[in-house]
């Protein structure tokens, strides 16, 4: 399966975009993220939702310049996957925003962090930080990514899609760990009904 994969990682980890070549993103990429914060929900604060689209353009920035001389996270994605241990992956660029965002202190949003985990339609594992309302799912909110172009922000729906599945971290490194939880595990309660059946 790693040679069936290897051309296109390749070819994704030529695209790399030097820290210093970044551009300041401009204040209508600012606003068209700031407009999508507040359609998550009427309770959802103007000012809250226009200082988390800068930070979310500015600070991936700063880590892009802090990671300047070492590989960009989609060409350690690759290493990993052809067996290469290297700093830099993705999950740290997830962290490093999510902690910055969670600094803030949103009482109208909620931040958490995010995986797509990889499949075979999807052969490299992401990382972003979702932004929802508090208190809801990751599918219901936006994934703010700024590993994939190396410190440009691209943000999205958590939508599924063709190459993206955005789950909460703990339920991927789960299932990296344990493998795919039955049917009557997702939810807690049906797993206590199932063990109930079973006695």
């Amino acid at each position: 399966m790693k040679q069936l994969f290897l051309p296109l990682l390749l070819v994704l980890s030529a695209c790399v975009t030097p820290p210093e070549a970044l551009d300041r993103a401009s204040r209508s990429q600012r606003d068209a993220l700031t407009f999508a914060i507040t359609r998550l929900g009427p309770l959802v604060k103007l000012s809250e939702a226009r200082r988390l689209a800068d930070l979310a353009y500015d600070y991936p920035v700063q880590i892009a310049r802090r990671q300047a001389g070492t590989d960009p996270p989609l060409r350690v994605t690759r290493n990993i996957r052809l067996g290469y241990k290297t700093p830099g992956f993705c999950y740290t660029w997830a962290d490093a925003l999510y902690a910055r965002l969670r600094q803030e202190g949103f009482r109208t949003i909620g931040v958490a962090v995010a995986m797509s985990p990889v499949r075979l339609n999807r052969p490299i594992e992401r990382s972003g930080v979702a932004v929802t309302l508090p208190g809801r799912p990751v599918s219901s909110g936006l994934i703010l990514d700024a590993c994939s172009e190396d410190g440009a922000l691209v943000w999205s729906k958590a939508e599924k899609g063709l190459f993206t599945s955005w789950q909460p971290r703990d339920s991927v490194l789960w299932e990296k760990r344990f493998g795919r939880k039955p049917w009557y595990a997702l939810n807690p309660g049906s797993a206590l009904i199932q063990r109930a059946r079973e006695f």
